[in-house]
């Protein structure tokens, strides 16, 4: 009987491993690929668009066209006429719980275009992942004007803004 606990317990420890495990491998996953376009917008001296379905957790990156879409327009270009650079991934263990921005707005569900600049993305935004269980949590959170992204399992917050030069 007590074998039979220990067996319980070391086997619900090790359910839990594996599943934070995967959590942040998809996590991961995301974070580099953000990571890669906004590194690409630098690199390429133009702007990166990743198109980002908040609700099924997929994500495409798209080199942005001349015309780029202006602050204030609806929506992007259809696919025919982006490049893309990443094709279609997905969260595959995690789901998109919240998304913040500096604004104090936040979004559930729907679409999300996010943008990378030669300078860096162009607004700070905080996202909130949780795993297919709502177990386990992970934060990301791109900086505005750089082309970090910093993931933690401790929840992030906006970093004080810095005075211009």
């Amino acid at each position: 009987l007590i074998l039979a606990t220990l067996i319980g317990l070391a086997s619900l420890n090790l359910v839990g491993l594996v599943q934070r495990t995967r959590l942040d491998e998809d996590v991961s996953r995301f974070a580099q690929t953000l990571r890669l376009a906004a590194e690409q917008a630098v690199f390429l001296g133009r702007d990166i668009e990743i198109l980002l379905e908040v609700t099924d957790g997929y994500y495409t990156v798209y080199e942005a066209s001349e015309s780029g879409t202006e602050e204030g327009q609806e929506g992007m270009e259809s696919e025919e006429e982006q490049k893309i650079l990443i094709p279609t991934r997905g969260l595959n263990r995690s789901y998109i719980d919240v998304i913040e921005y500096e604004d104090g707005s936040r979004q559930y569900s729907g679409e999300l275009v996010l943008k990378a600049t030669p300078e860096g993305w162009s607004s700070t935004v905080l996202f909130s992942l949780l795993d297919d269980r709502d177990e386990h949590q992970r934060y990301l959170r791109c900086d505005r004007m750089t082309t970090r992204v910093i993931v933690s399992s401790q929840e992030l917050e906006f970093p004080e803004p810095q005075a211009e030069l």
